[in-house]
């Protein structure tokens, strides 16, 4: 083949004769190496005017690149506002952008769902998105599309804002208000709402007012929704009393949506008698008087307990069997047994949990009063009066007038319960999953942080891990543990990238995961301190993009995974793309005048490329052939 040389101008090309007879159908070979799109034309004659030619044009075609800075520019509780930069390559003539986005979950809502898409077509490098449903998490993407190929997708989560109204479907109905066991407490019962239906964040103002006359004025107090109980507290025991509730988007931002109802809370125990006095006695009797305890806690039936006693008594015995549990929420609950010598009548138990030197300020101090006997006594110190990772003696000591001796116990109480500011945040490719989490910091010191990160994988059939034996990871694999060093820190991991982060445990495996497939991607948080540990879990379902790859699929994925690698190769070099062309052109002149010919384009075929080496590639050359 003679090789002709153009420096980008119009040319006209003599070829030699290539045969003097040509039959009917004949082939010829053409290579041609061009930088950007071009004209050819082919003629069968040295003067062109008067010669049969043929006119092609050499397209350049590839897999445009991503679209650049795609940002956020403006939000509303229904609309979203997105711009980007064209991409660097887009090879080929600039069709359109196709913008799709996808309803992620509401913002309410504790998971994900899978909704349907949709998609804009869009001629510029900006657009809006209109009637989003507020709160709600939304997925969009961007991809650049040429005359024939759409690159790949630019991804990005966003989350409307809150509707400023509230609607009904939001606020949850009062099943019942309960008197609590203890009188000065009511239990109100809400329906369970569908957080889907949520808007926004949602708060409840709550006024109890009593209508009896000693009742004191309470102020509003404000819960947090979607709550299915709220605790009403320092209520007045045996009174009737109208709660009003205000529902609020926030503390300023309340709707004139007003619900009230009555209730009446349960009886407690008598106060002390009024005004008691002796107002007779002689040698051996005493007259007594008072008046009814006020106020009221429940209906007198007028039997009252009268003791006496002879000054000189003495302590009772102390009590024994005292055991101590700690709660998973970090509460502590004490259990004793009655002294076996109580030398009187108990009137309380005195319980005192006292840390180190460093902390007797925050020394507890509590009494359990006794209106009856009992064999077992049991107690609950909150977690919120008590100090994560410090060493406490425990005193249970008993009252009869005279305080007791105590029974005694020493431990130690667990660390802080583990968490995380917000919530999980990923996203997802292909074939990885990233997720970042900020860790918080606790008030305690000197303990263990470690994190854990897992993602199902039904090809794992283990009841369990060590050291995770309270939760059931069946068919879920181990990606990361983690030892955390620095609080409120955001920690970046990639769920599918064969690697692992540092002061992770590097002999985890870490393999790419499938496309278009469904994860639960879970972080579980521990904190350790001694032969003590707290758990606090994380969850989140996620969808690797792309579709499931068929077997007949993966060959064309190779094959495409090498043309990209070679495109790659010649970019870096010389910035130039090869097309190959292989032309038929019939070459004869008939004396008596021109002759008509058509041209027939035959089907593209490739052949195997070696991966080895990247040849001249003669035999990926496109056939194309002329007949009379």
């Amino acid at each position: 083949m003679e090789v002709v040389k153009t420096t980008g101008t119009e040319e006209t090309l003599n070829y030699t004769t290539v045969i003097s007879t040509l039959k009917n159908d004949f082939e010829i070979p053409l290579s041609v190496r061009a930088e950007k799109e071009a004209h050819i034309f082919l003629c069968d004659g040295a003067f062109p005017p008067r010669s049969n030619c043929y006119w092609f044009m050499l397209q350049i075609y590839g897999v445009p690149y991503r679209v650049r800075n795609f940002v956020v520019i403006n939000k509303t509780s229904s609309s979203v506002a997105l711009q980007w930069h064209k991409s660097t390559k887009i090879y080929g003539k600039l069709k359109h952008h196709i913008l799709e986005y996808q309803l992620l979950s509401n913002v309410a809502c504790n998971f994900s769902t899978n909704f349907s898409s949709k998609s804009l077509e869009v001629n510029g490098t900006f657009a809006t998105v209109k009637n989003l449903l507020p709160y709600s998490l939304y997925s969009f993407s961007v991809s650049t599309v040429n005359t024939k190929i759409t690159g790949r997708p630019q991804i990005l989560e966003v989350a409307t804002l809150p509707a400023n109204s509230i609607h009904n479907d939001e606020i949850p109905e009062i099943i019942a208000i309960e008197p609590s066991v203890v009188p000065n407490e009511a239990t109100i019962k809400l329906s369970r709402v569908n957080c889907t239906k949520i808007r926004g964040p949602l708060l409840v103002k709550i006024t109890p007012s009593c209508f009896n006359k000693w009742g004191k004025r309470h102020k509003a107090k404000t819960y947090q929704l979607p709550k299915t109980e709220l605790l009403l507290n320092e209520l007045t025991p045996f009174s009737d009393y109208r709660l009003k509730m205000k529902f609020c988007r926030n503390e300023t931002n309340c709707d004139n949506v007003v619900e009230s109802h009555t209730f009446k809370t349960a009886p407690g125990v008598p106060h002390a008698v009024k005004d008691l006095l002796v107002y007779s006695k002689n040698e051996s009797t005493i007259y007594l008087r008072w008046k009814p305890p006020y106020p009221p806690t429940g209906i007198l039936d007028y039997f009252y307990n009268v003791r006496y006693g002879v000054f000189g008594g003495k302590p009772s015995e102390p009590p024994y069997d005292l055991k101590i549990v700690w709660t998973e929420e970090n509460d502590l609950k004490l259990q004793w047994k009655h002294p076996n010598q109580s030398n009187g009548e108990i009137q309380y138990f005195k319980i005192e949990a006292i840390p180190p030197y460093y902390a007797r300020e925050l020394k507890i101090e509590k009494q359990l009063p006794i209106t009856a006997y009992n064999l077992t006594y049991h107690y609950k110190i909150e977690t919120q009066d008590l100090l994560p990772s410090t060493r406490y003696r425990i005193n249970v000591a008993a009252f009869n007038g005279y305080f007791g001796k105590p029974v005694t116990v020493m431990d130690t109480s667990p660390p802080d319960i583990p968490s995380i500011n917000g919530d999980l945040h990923t996203e997802s490719s292909n074939h990885s999953i990233t997720v970042e989490i900020q860790t918080k910091s606790g008030q305690d010191y000197d303990t263990y942080y470690g994190l854990i990160l897992l993602i199902s994988d039904e090809h794992v059939n283990v009841k369990s891990y060590p050291g995770l034996e309270n939760f059931d990871l069946k068919n879920f694999r181990i990606v990361s543990k983690c030892k955390l060093i620095n609080f409120d820190h955001v920690y970046r991991f990639i769920i599918g990238d064969n690697s692992q982060q540092k002061h992770c445990d590097g002999k985890m495996e870490n393999p790419p995961l499938s496309g278009g497939t469904s994860y639960n991607v879970t972080v579980i948080l521990t904190n350790t301190f001694q032969n003590k540990i707290r758990y606090n879990l994380y969850s989140r379902i996620c969808n690797t993009t792309g579709d499931t790859m068929k077997k007949e699929d993966k060959m064309t994925e190779i094959i495409t995974n090498y043309v990209d690698g070679y495109n790659q190769q010649l970019l870096y070099k010389e910035r130039l793309t090869f097309f190959f062309v292989m032309v038929i052109i019939l070459l004869g002149q008939i004396a008596t005048g021109l002759c008509y010919k058509r041209l027939v384009v035959k089907e593209v075929q490739y052949e195997n490329v070696p991966k080895e080496t990247y040849p001249d590639l003669t035999s990926f050359i496109p056939k194309i052939a002329v007949h009379h």
